[in-house]
């Protein structure tokens, strides 16, 4: 794979400053760069006129803006919460991603704010999923005016269905031991329901690594869960490896794993998805969204050479 046609999170690097971050990355070969909108709000605008620069000086592009990274920090609040300040506090983070994506001359927003688990049992699976729409419906406004595309994405933890009682499917049951039983929603109705009640306005992400906490502790065919996404379109796919079933690791700081070492994927499922990217005439980003205990130039390049 030509390493500049991959993308990467510049939150690889986190311990760095940002623009410093970038330079190791562009360091490495990359070109194309996708950022956290929380890395983002926190520079000067200097700083952020500097990081400007160097992707222009270094011929390198910002391909994404997502707007929270790999956990939701409770302070952004939350599209699809029941009280109303929360949902436009997150609408109001959201729209300035869009507008950090307009400065950085990108396209794409991921968007990742949707409900977590706190409230459930209080309110329908139904009613949230219509906040969540209304707010996406606000973001999608002032994205279009921007001509900014809004990526929606599918995240466990977010969408969970409380289930009183014994669980109707085994397979869909997450967490197994800890009543009130947690179910993933039917993946294929949640796609087509959201498509369509935004007019299909919206694109899609696909995580490899949280595609595995949706299926929990079952093996699952990631060319057919794929093959969902880009029926409805699919905008990017983030690359990286998970360390197993999630019951033995929910914490989404630690799904991120680098693609070399040995988790729930293997070089050849990697492979796989290529070739099904290639005969879907996929040409959207392919983005590496990997943590590292220790990051370093020679892991992330490790990444490289296994693909």
């Amino acid at each position: 794979m030509n390493i500049k046609k991959l993308g990467v999170n510049a939150s690889y690097f986190y311990a760095d400053p940002l623009v410093k971050a970038v330079r190791r990355i562009i360091k490495c070969g990359f070109r194309r760069i996708e950022f956290t909108g929380l890395s983002l709000t926190s520079l000067s605008d200097s700083d952020l006129k500097e990081l400007g620069t160097l992707l222009k000086h270094e011929n390198a592009e910002c391909v994404s803006i997502n707007t929270a990274g790999e956990l939701v920090p409770i302070n952004l609040g939350n599209l699809a919460m029941l009280h109303r300040r929360e949902r436009e506090k997150a609408v109001s983070h959201v729209k300035q991603c869009i507008d950090f994506a307009v400065e950085l001359g990108c396209q794409r927003v991921v968007c990742d704010l949707g409900m977590s688990t706190e409230e459930k049992g209080t309110f329908s699976f139904d009613e949230e999923q219509e906040r969540y729409l209304s707010s996406c419906r606000q973001i999608i406004e002032h994205a279009s005016a921007c001509k900014v595309t809004v990526v929606l994405m599918n995240v466990p933890g977010a969408r969970w269905k409380v289930w009183e009682g014994l669980p109707p499917d085994k397979v869909s049951v997450v967490e197994r031991h800890v009543p009130p039983w947690r179910l993933w929603p039917d993946e294929k109705e949640l796609i087509e329901k959201t498509s369509n009640s935004l007019n299909n306005s919206i694109r899609w992400a696909f995580d490899t690594a949280n595609t595995v906490v949706a299926h929990g502790a079952d093996k699952f065919d990631v060319i057919d869960t794929i093959s969902l996404y880009l029926k409805h379109g699919l905008e990017i796919v983030y690359l990286a490896n998970h360390p197993g079933l999630y019951n033995k690791v929910w914490h989404r700081l630690l799904l991120h794993q680098p693609l070399w070492q040995e988790g729930f994927y293997t070089a050849g499922d990697y492979a796989s998805l290529f070739t099904k990217l290639t005969e879907a005439r996929f040409n959207g980003e392919i983005i590496l969204q990997i943590r590292d205990e220790e990051p370093s130039e020679e892991s992330l390049l490790k990444n490289i050479n296994l693909l």
